[in-house]
């Protein structure tokens, strides 16, 4: 009778997966990389346990959120193209956020209901509301 193995779930974001979490990944990926490489994973390359869908992203720490990567092409190409895309989403909506911005309109501008008028008795300037 063969025993059912719980999901491993990580108990902080920061928790590493076990040794045996890792080998189930491996049997599952048949000792293949996830990435679009598909290299052999054996004891002489180095690979990293990736989330799926990343923890910034609502991602969680968990086993069925994992696969491994080769650590020379695939992560690295993964990270660096999410991360490219992160800056160009922030970027956009800091310009976005720009133009949302309800501008301060000085008194005495043309954009203004109130100008500026010289009052001849008194000898100052007063401000006034503009007629449309």
């Amino acid at each position: 009778m063969a025993r059912a193995v719980k999901e491993w779930i990580g108990k902080t974001p920061n928790s590493r997966p076990t040794w045996a979490v890792i080998e189930r990944l491996l049997e599952k990926q048949e000792n293949r990389c996830a990435g679009p490489c598909h290299q052999e994973i054996g004891d002489g390359n180095a690979y990293d346990a990736d989330h799926i869908v990343e923890l910034k992203d609502g991602g969680e720490n968990r086993e069925s959120n994992l696969q491994l990567l080769c650590r020379k092409v695939c992560h690295k190409t993964k990270t660096r193209i999410r991360n490219i895309a992160r800056a160009n989403e922030k970027r956009t909506r800091k310009s976005m956020a720009r133009y949302a911005r309800p501008r301060h309109i000085v008194p005495g501008s043309k954009a203004s209901k109130w100008a500026k008028r010289y009052n001849r008795k008194t000898g100052r300037f007063e401000t006034v509301r503009r007629e449309d």
